[in-house]
């Protein structure tokens, strides 16, 4: 399990060592929706996946197929809010990956 480090810049680029593999991550805080999103590339800077909802409690990379464990944002107050605009930087909010032996660990 590692943090991802997020500040409360509503836009955000930098990489991140996920299964071993150099990763670049922009995170975006989208105010039409109020909520914040993800976009994966690889160290190349080619897309991998765009536009990801960043929701509360729930494995932001379900159901794609990337092997790469799994990312989720928790809420450290346990009211069940979703992050907003000031969450990560304030502390109620975290980013959380896991590694895919994790996840498969957690499954059984």
């Amino acid at each position: 399990m590692k943090t991802i480090d997020l500040t409360n810049d509503g836009e955000q680029n930098f990489t991140v060592e996920l299964e071993e593999v150099i990763y670049r991550f922009r995170v975006y805080f989208n105010d039409r929706s109020s909520s914040w999103s993800l976009d994966i590339a690889d160290e190349e800077d080619n897309d991998i996946v765009h536009g990801l909802r960043c929701v509360l409690g729930q494995n932001i990379l379900e159901g794609l197929n990337l092997d790469l464990g799994a990312i989720v944002v928790h809420d450290t107050t346990g009211t069940g809010v979703e992050a907003g605009i000031d969450s990560f930087q304030d502390g109620t909010h975290l980013m959380i990956s896991f590694t895919q032996e994790e996840v498969d660990s957690a499954s059984v």
